[in-house]
């Protein structure tokens, strides 16, 4: 079984309910920015899990 190496997701910041707020919030507005029929569905799920890795990091990073 391979692992997921050095960048993989810590699971324990999802405990973290301000995180989850943060990430709901980010994803939210990108969303309601976006979805108005002239985005493909493909595309706003790949930027939705950009920023749900975007926001995972700076919050694993954060002090």
């Amino acid at each position: 079984m391979i692992g997921l190496g050095p960048c993989g997701l810590n699971t324990g910041i999802l405990n973290n309910k301000g995180v989850v707020d943060e990430i709901k919030m980010a994803i939210g507005q990108y969303i309601t920015y976006n979805k108005n029929g002239q985005v493909d569905p493909t595309i706003l799920w790949d930027m939705v899990k950009a920023i749900m890795r975007g926001r995972c990091i700076v919050c694993w990073c954060s002090p």
